[in-house]
């Protein structure tokens, strides 16, 4: 059992801290205790940068410690269990607002990696970068809208599991909110969209630095495809678990191979191992004729079979290289037949530069 209100103690009793990291060695004990701390010192202003904390119920319920106590916060780091519970954190996120130096927000769920360069606030750079929020953490539209508003212009990494959260609100009375963001890069979204990014295909358009694309179980509608495909500088794509019509990976293979060298993308995933998946075996086919790719992964189940047939193969490897395809592709993921996985056409290709390939038997 860990002490529970032990965050104003440390800053009472180290008021010059700059970084401080609370760490959980026994994940058996992650929950938190109360511990009396009313006989110390008030905690007073600080000069806390970085703050790494184990406990989200913990430091929602001291929400005005921070912009009280911590003013010059950049990175806020919060872990919990897998396991736990959804927790309104929406008065400590609007908290933040009032750090003016605040560079990450992250509630991460399970444990956290050691020292992540990407949560250290940077030198000479203002403004919210990095938004990283779990499920376990609830955030009310209303605040969401409002910390994305305040930092659209800074933002680089918005991040979210399990986004139904999000949505105090009814989607159909949902209040609009254009938001353009030039400085994102990558956005990983998971389950839904939520409803301070709606219509998704707008927020998209309004992203046109955007590089790198996740999508977890998710359902993909024509619109936010052909969204996908208008991304002027988008280099990562990955469907993991996604849903949608089986015209919409096709759409996008279309898109990409028409723009020719032009095209930005380098890296298309689709993962899945179901059969509601939303690509054949000729949109595999037509992915070699993206002349721009290096990594191609497909260990989804086709939409009549769970594997690729050796024609899909030889046809993949004959259009690889028509394209030129073959003279740069890296890694190929793909699902083959247990038995007899019939690859010797994709063995005896031209694919020199592959450097990782990996067959999934089912």
């Amino acid at each position: 059992m860990l002490p529970r209100n032990v965050l104003p103690v440390f800053l009472a009793l180290f008021p010059r801290l700059v970084h401080l990291s609370y760490d959980v060695a026994d994940k058996n004990q992650q929950e938190m205790a109360p511990w009396d701390y009313s006989m110390l010192a008030a905690p007073s202003v600080t000069d806390l940068v970085y703050l790494r904390w184990p406990d989200l119920v913990d430091l929602a319920s001291v929400t005005d410690l921070l912009p009280r106590c911590c003013p010059r916060l950049g990175s806020l780091v919060v872990s919990c269990p897998a396991d736990f519970q959804q927790h309104d954190i929406s008065r400590l996120m609007e908290s933040t607002l009032a750090c003016p130096d605040m560079q990450v927000i992250r509630f991460q769920a399970g444990s956290l990696p050691a020292n992540d360069p990407q949560d250290e606030p940077q030198p000479n750079v203002s403004g919210l970068r990095r938004l990283v929020v779990c499920q376990q953490a609830f955030v009310n539209l209303a605040v969401m809208s409002r910390i994305l508003r305040a930092h659209e212009q800074t933002l680089v990494e918005f991040k979210c599991d399990e986004t139904g959260h999000f949505d105090f609100i009814d989607v159909h009375h949902a209040p609009a909110v254009s938001l353009h963001m030039p400085a994102l890069t990558r956005v990983q979204l998971s389950s839904s969209i939520p409803n301070v990014i709606r219509p998704f295909s707008a927020f998209l358009a309004n992203a046109p630095g955007l590089i790198e694309l996740v999508l977890n179980r998710m359902t993909i509608d024509d619109e936010i495809m052909t969204a996908i495909a208008r991304l002027p500088r988008l280099q990562h794509l990955t469907f993991n678990k996604c849903r949608g019509d089986t015209d919409l990976l096709s759409l996008l293979v279309r898109e990409s191979i028409d723009k020719g060298a032009d095209c930005t993308l380098t890296s298309l995933c689709v993962r899945d191992a179901s059969a509601n998946m939303m690509w054949d075996e000729d949109v595999f086919i037509d992915m070699a004729l993206i002349m721009t790719l290096h990594h191609i992964e497909v260990s989804a189940a086709v939409s009549d079979r769970r594997t690729l047939s050796s024609f899909a193969i030889r046809s993949f490897t004959e259009n690889a290289t028509r394209s030129g395809l073959a003279n740069h592709l890296e890694t190929l993921v793909l699902p083959v037949p247990k038995r007899n996985p019939n690859i010797r056409h994709l063995l005896s290709s031209s694919c020199q530069p592959l450097t990782s390939l990996k067959l999934i038997s089912t």
